[in-house]
């Protein structure tokens, strides 16, 4: 139950295409308290990553988010292009450049995933959780706490 759930102060960017199904998950990450900010494609997701006024506590990052603009593709490291999709290109930028802020992967298909790094590699081990919206704020919560 989110009413248990409290991310008061908690600023959240949550980038998915598909609008629908963001609501709800935002909706209930606001019930929780969130500041949640939403966004439908990379480029803008990458100029609010890219300010120095903003900071998030995570971002949740759609996996299969369509692809990137070519003009944007030369603002991301080489190293950074060669994840499996845009979405893990998106976490290695932040990676890369927002070290202290934590992200996570969600999509429908699978549901949302924790990356994890393993120590002096770039590799990330992936733990897969499927959540109902009512059930995100809780898994934030966790993923917040995490150590990776």
């Amino acid at each position: 139950m989110t009413d248990t759930i409290d991310l008061q102060g908690k600023r959240i960017l949550f980038i998915d295409d598909q609008l629908d199904i963001m609501r709800g998950y935002c909706e209930a990450l606001e019930a929780a308290k969130a500041k949640v900010e939403m966004t439908g494609n990379l480029k803008r997701a990458l100029t609010k990553l890219s300010s120095h006024d903003k900071k998030y506590d995570i971002v949740i990052i759609d996996l299969f988010i369509p692809p990137l603009p070519d003009e944007l593709k030369k603002t991301i490291p080489v190293n950074c292009l060669i994840a499996q999709n845009e979405g893990q290109a998106l976490g290695a930028w932040l990676r890369k450049h927002k070290k202290e802020t934590k992200y996570c992967y969600i999509t429908t298909v699978y549901g949302v995933f924790q990356p994890c790094f393993e120590e002096g590699r770039e590799t990330e081990v992936i733990d897969k959780y499927e959540v109902l919206p009512s059930q995100l704020p809780k898994k934030v919560v966790d993923i917040l706490a995490m150590s990776c």
